[in-house]
């Protein structure tokens, strides 16, 4: 059995804020802000109101966001 404050480490290495969320993906934090709020990349609110993301919602948007064109669009 996962002592607790392990499991509370993985729970917090699993999330990202707003300006980690950017450098991920390689846009501006506003982007980020932006893309939350039209509900195109997941985010909740901490108790202090501050975004936080998903590290596996980041992962499949990062995917989504740069995958390959089809041969057939060059």
């Amino acid at each position: 059995m996962e002592n607790l404050a392990l499991a509370r480490y993985r729970g917090k290495m699993n999330r990202y804020g707003v300006g980690e969320a950017a450098a991920v993906l390689g846009v501006s934090p506003d982007t980020v802000r932006r893309w939350a709020d039209v509900g195109r990349l997941k985010a909740t609110r901490t108790p202090g109101g501050r975004r936080q993301i998903d590290g596996v919602a980041l992962a499949r948007f990062a995917q989504s966001l740069y995958a390959a064109p089809d041969s057939g669009q060059l």
